[in-house]
């Protein structure tokens, strides 16, 4: 019987410190603010004892799927494509399939009919492509290869508790496949994107203990940190970070320079600790000088004015809030400059025009920003402001505007005592 051999090049996503993420970030090669269903961290407002929110939504993060979404599998006809390798920079690995049989060549014939419908972004088509194939030819060669296919189908789609499903029953039923440490990846991946924190950072866990030279180690690594930082866990995440930056040439460390010093600055915040203010600034510091066309700049320069703010260097914070206004325009972070802005203004009132400057931050606010989290509080400011002026019939008219805007809001009786107090 004549064996035909072809050489498949497995593509296993990134290399060890090489990895291709999409969370918007210039080293990473990320789109704009990950995918990665940030919830809104709340920002405790000092002058007044207001919890307002921190205004981060879900696209900070900014890592979309299309990270993850390199080819898993390029097949080639020749030897002569066996030096190949993937636009993530990633080293194939090469795998020898014999084909015996007529079905054996039926089996490789619809596998890359599929696979040729996954590297073209057909998601659901490549799906029901490779489920009928395992139908179809239950013991072909590539039944571990379509299995894991299928979730990572799902995985593309969003569909992650399909994803998750896929995944966990691929490791159970192919425990030898050379794809084992992918499908783990891809387990956590999936429990992180559905908020399972706990068993992501089980999972992750595992993959670093029993895949210690995996491809996929990086994004486990940044990833496991990523889990902790859902979970508060903010000096077990900075372990993990820690780790990936140590590696100049992750495609994750612009990446893990955001979030180690995301993690110190929600760490300080909880603790009191004020030098981890100082240490979440030289993170943002060399993100920013190592990575400067980074789409992480703009989250970087955002947090180090927060963490200047919160030590008082308001000259520092005004100059970072002041760049995210003039260089990031439609920035996610661009209320929340103007709004620490004009905080900033009333606070540290070194002249006499910072009151009428803190009025006009605060209203730029309020008339282009009017969804913003820090609309109800800019009006607040604006009739302190107002009232410190002298000005009692604008800070009416502005406290009317407060109460009609936000009838709900606890910044109305912070106002009105204000208010009452001062103008009688």
């Amino acid at each position: 019987m004549k064996i035909q051999y072809r050489l498949i090049f497995i593509i296993a996503g990134w290399t060890l410190w090489s990895l291709g993420c999409s969370d918007s970030g210039g080293g990473g090669g990320k789109a704009a603010p990950d995918s990665d269903s940030d919830t809104s961290a709340m920002d405790s407002d000092t002058a007044s004892d207001t919890t307002i929110a921190d205004s981060d939504s879900a696209s900070i993060d900014t890592e979309t799927l299309s990270i993850d979404s390199d080819s898993a599998y390029v097949d080639t006809a020749t030897a002569s494509d066996a030096v190949g390798t993937d636009t993530t920079g990633d080293t194939d690995t090469i795998e020898v399939i014999a084909l015996d049989t007529d079905t054996d060549a039926e089996s490789e014939a619809a596998f890359q009919a599929a696979l040729a419908l996954y590297d073209a972004g057909s998601w659901m088509e490549a799906r029901q492509a490779f489920s009928v194939l395992v139908a179809t030819y239950p013991a072909s060669a590539r039944a571990d290869n379509a299995a894991y296919l299928i979730a990572r189908c799902d995985f593309q789609l969003d569909d992650f508790e399909n994803a998750r499903v896929g995944f966990a029953a691929f490791i159970a039923t192919y425990p030898a496949s050379s794809l084992l440490d992918e499908g783990t990846y891809f387990l956590g991946r999936s429990q992180y994107e559905l908020g399972a924190y706990n068993q992501s950072v089980d999972t992750f866990t595992s993959l670093q203990t029993d895949f210690p030279n995996s491809l996929f180690l990086d994004n486990a690594i940044y990833y496991l940190g990523r889990s902790y930082y859902q979970q508060m866990d903010y000096a077990a995440a900075v372990v993990q970070f820690d780790a990936v930056i140590s590696h100049p040439d992750s495609s994750y460390r612009d990446a893990a320079l955001l979030w180690a010093g995301r993690s110190e600055y929600e760490d300080a915040r909880l603790t009191g600790t004020m030098t981890q203010f100082e240490n979440a600034i030289t993170y943002f510091n060399t993100l920013i000088t190592d990575y400067p066309q980074s789409s992480y700049e703009d989250n970087a320069v955002y947090y180090r004015a927060m963490a200047s703010f919160r030590l008082g260097a308001f000259t520092d914070a005004l100059t970072d809030f002041q760049e995210i206004i003039d260089v990031y325009p439609g920035s996610i972070y661009e209320d929340n400059a103007w709004y620490f802005t004009g905080r900033i203004r009333y606070i540290n009132q070194m002249s006499a025009t910072d009151l009428n400057d803190a009025i006009a931050a605060f209203s730029t606010i309020v008339e282009n920003f009017a969804t913003s989290n820090y609309a109800d509080n800019s009006w607040r400011w604006i009739v302190y402001s107002q009232v410190d002026l002298g000005d009692c019939v604008a800070a009416q008219i502005s406290f009317a505007a407060l109460q009609s805007q936000f009838p709900g809001s606890d910044q109305i009786s912070r106002a009105d005592s204000y208010l009452t107090t001062n103008c009688p």
